[in-house]
């Protein structure tokens, strides 16, 4: 089945779109709403009460896996006629970061094993955890840098206005900067709520715009 440039961008913007969905529902609101940093017993005791949480965090990270892998496919079709090379290293990044979402998934099915199982290792439940958060931000660190390399395309391709580049490529240094900090600098914690608020809507207006103006692509006459 052969698809065109508008098909494919269409396909493009409404997975972004949908991809954002799952994002808010998935880790703003599920796993957001059991996890506490710190604080095991606060933890355990809101899985115990809320389990369906952690499950509900698993089809959304899951779904947005499945959609990572038609973005991959489909963003390197719509470019790939504008510069072939950048297109699969774009596509590339792209990749490892879903491979670093397949990683992070498979920690969350690790505790929700132990949760069924009954268990009561406490520090194992919260050790998957906080490696699904630390697989998480390496995979988003890869993700800033795949952002970037997508904006920089963008810009070059002068079939996407370039301002649809510069917001994409800032969301990628955003996605970047704050990932580094929160894994490898010691001192950002104590800034991490404010940043993140700061960066938050750039972050999310980066692919947001791109997915609004593919779809339109999509029905323009």
């Amino acid at each position: 089945m052969e698809f065109s440039q508008r098909n494919i961008a269409g396909i493009t913007g409404i997975s972004l779109f949908a991809m954002a969905v799952m994002t808010g529902v998935g880790y703003c609101y599920a796993f957001s709403g059991f996890y506490i940093a710190n604080d095991t017993i606060s933890t355990i005791k809101n899985l115990n009460q809320h389990g369906d949480l952690l499950k509900l965090t698993i089809f959304a990270f899951s779904i947005n896996l499945i959609l990572n892998i038609v973005v991959t496919w489909a963003s390197y079709e719509f470019f790939k006629s504008f510069n072939n090379p950048f297109s699969s290293l774009v596509a590339f990044f792209r990749l490892v970061y879903s491979a670093a979402l397949c990683g992070s998934i498979f920690y969350l099915l690790s505790v929700l094993e132990l949760l069924q199982n009954a268990s009561t290792d406490r520090e194992m439940i919260m050790f998957y955890l906080k490696l699904f958060l630390k697989t998480r931000s390496w995979g988003l660190i890869i993700f800033g840098c795949h952002l970037f390399l997508l904006g920089i395309m963008i810009c070059k391709s002068r079939v996407v206005p370039r301002f649809v580049g510069y917001f994409t490529a800032f969301a990628g240094l955003c996605y970047f900067f704050v990932n580094t900090g929160s894994l490898f600098i010691q001192s950002y914690q104590i800034y991490k709520e404010l940043i993140e608020n700061i960066l938050a809507i750039p972050m999310a207006l980066g692919e947001l715009i791109l997915a609004n103006w593919l779809i339109r692509f999509n029905y323009r006459k």
